[in-house]
């Protein structure tokens, strides 16, 4: 995303025209999210995430070397349908590892990513002051990330267990009964992580009256408390089900919001920022280890959940805009933070042990 502007000078489209290509990643992710997750019914999510990591970054380069926005729909097609089928694959891998080792893991997993992220912003970020092109970056960022997808793909476990019938029958006929609470937690904390993401600097300068520099440290805070939140949620797992977790989350992220809502300067308001992103963290692992650890559960479940994260995103970014049109700006991101309510649904099912029980 640091090399939009960059793209949309390559491509030489307005921004509105972009902005519907990139889109276009989303709804293509899920997608693939759902696809591969059928794959891997058939052949296993170790040989699907070998395939499909190492061709992220590669279709990321092919879509930042396009010159005209019909090969960039292409491309980004391309990147959305890599990138869900990969990303569902992960969550899968983290279930198999789930399973034989009796212990979560896709809370460390979700804050990789995240550091990742920030890894690559920083790397388009330098390229970016250096003069690089956007296909030099991708160019760069590939030939560090396919060697190590490739050789990260040896290491990946097998999986220990077959897609069995599940105990109910009648449940297996309708897996949105029991996804349906899991689902709209992740739905809710995406939204929420959406709104931070496009518009914390914009609540901060234009709300709040921050400068530029001060506001551009707002996303900073709220990805530093939420990665760090996941870091340790699956140790919080171990220890308590998930349920209280997630109960225990959105009560963090509600006390955020709420102070959000109040501040008056950067320093408050970071803050709340980063309370807000020790509340929305562990919500969407915890909702994955839930599915995990219902025997009901199959692969597939968890690659339709992944597809919610899309929904997420996509639902977030126009709400919290229209919220901030009608509401104001300063009201944005703590109205649109009560989408956090739509996690209380997996809070308050029925009570699940912990995976392991804590020593002494």
């Amino acid at each position: 995303m640091v090399r939009v502007p960059a793209l949309q000078d390559q491509v030489g489209v307005t921004t509105e025209t972009l902005a519907l290509g990139l889109a276009l990643v989303p709804v293509i992710a899920g997608i693939g999210s759902l696809a591969g997750g059928l794959v891997v019914h058939h052949r296993g999510s170790r040989l699907v995430l070998r395939v499909t990591a190492p061709l992220v970054p590669v279709a990321v380069l092919v879509a930042s070397s396009s010159t005209s926005m019909p090969a960039l729909l292409v491309s980004l097609a391309g990147v959305g349908l890599v990138l869900g089928a990969a990303d569902a694959a992960m969550a899968i891998q983290a279930l198999v590892v789930q399973r034989s080792t009796n212990r979560p893991v896709i809370g460390r997993g979700y804050a990789f990513f995240a550091i990742g992220g920030i890894a690559a912003s920083l790397i388009a970020s330098a390229t970016t002051a250096a003069g690089w092109t956007p296909a030099q970056t991708a160019l760069l960022v590939a030939a560090l990330g396919v060697p190590v997808s490739v050789t990260a793909g040896f290491f990946l476990p097998h999986e220990r267990y077959v897609e069995e019938d599940p105990v109910d029958a009648a449940d297996a006929a309708r897996p949105a009964r029991r996804l349906a609470a899991p689902a709209l937690a992740v739905v809710s904390a995406q939204i929420v992580d959406a709104a931070v993401s496009t518009w914390a600097a914009l609540f901060l300068h234009v709300g709040l009256g921050i400068d530029e520099a001060g506001a551009a440290l707002g996303y900073g805070a709220y990805a530093f408390a939420s990665t760090g939140a996941r870091l340790v949620t699956d140790r919080l797992l171990v220890r308590r089900s998930h349920q209280r977790v997630v109960l225990a989350a959105a009560a963090l992220g509600g006390a955020g919001a709420l102070a959000l809502a109040l501040s008056d300067g950067l320093i408050p308001a970071l803050l709340a920022l980063g309370l807000l992103g020790l509340g929305v963290g562990p919500i969407v692992p915890s909702a994955f280890v839930a599915v995990g650890r219902d025997p009901r559960s199959v692969p597939r479940d968890i690659a339709r959940l992944n597809a919610c994260n899309y929904v997420g995103y996509l639902v977030g970014t126009p709400l919290v805009s229209a919220v901030a049109s009608t509401a104001g700006v300063t009201r944005s991101i703590p109205l649109t933070a009560a989408a956090l309510i739509g996690a209380i649904p997996l809070a308050r099912g029925r009570a699940s042990q912990q995976l392991v029980k804590p020593s002494g």
